[in-house]
């Protein structure tokens, strides 16, 4: 796994024990069925409003990936460690004007 910046690499540290497993599985998906690897984008927020406030988020991405195979990984997580709380998802892929990428969250 890769860090785009420095920091996000102590951020990461810090997260929630159950969003450092389910990284390690998408990053084992991610190597063993693509052969690619993941980038974390963003860890900690300073928005109380985030789930990354409270270190149960990150944001990855694999510019290795077609759309196919991104969505082949986010479906099989969120069947493997489904989220159950407000129609919310464990793993997203979306864009929010910063670029595609996975946004990995696990309930309080």
């Amino acid at each position: 796994m890769n860090f785009l910046e420095p920091r996000f690499e102590r951020e990461y540290q810090a997260l929630d024990a159950r969003v450092i497993g389910i990284v390690a599985v998408i990053e084992a998906l991610c190597r063993s069925l693509y052969f690619a690897e993941t980038t974390v984008t963003s860890v900690w927020r300073d928005d109380k409003s985030s789930p990354h406030y409270y270190h149960r988020a990150v944001d990855l991405r694999s510019n290795h990936m077609n759309p196919e195979a991104v969505l082949h990984i986010v479906n099989l997580i969120n069947l493997i460690f489904p989220f159950n709380h407000n129609n919310l998802q464990t793993i997203l892929w979306h864009d929010v004007g910063r670029g595609w990428h996975l946004h990995v969250q696990v309930r309080p």
